[in-house]
């Protein structure tokens, strides 16, 4: 059964499609949190910066990666409905 619903998830372009966008919506949601909580506890200079910097980074590169594989999944679902037409 899960053999089977990883099968779907890797085959099915309209899921990844999908999966992926809500993905991208979850991170962008989570990003104002990050600089809230940055902002609201006080700690050394250069830790606060460092911490910031990893936290944004590490926001980026979801939001990025989680937005280009959702695009991605969107041609998929036109090239898979064009050849179906």
């Amino acid at each position: 059964m899960v053999l089977r619903a990883w099968r779907r998830l890797h085959t099915d372009p309209a899921l990844l499609r999908s999966m992926h966008g809500w993905l991208t919506l979850f991170w962008l949601a989570n990003f104002p949190p990050v600089v809230v909580l940055y902002l609201a506890v006080p700690n050394e200079v250069f830790q606060d910066f460092c911490l910031f910097y990893l936290a944004l980074v590490s926001v980026y590169a979801n939001v990025a990666g989680e937005w280009s594989a959702w695009q991605a999944s969107r041609v998929e679902v036109r090239q898979q409905e064009q050849e179906g037409s």
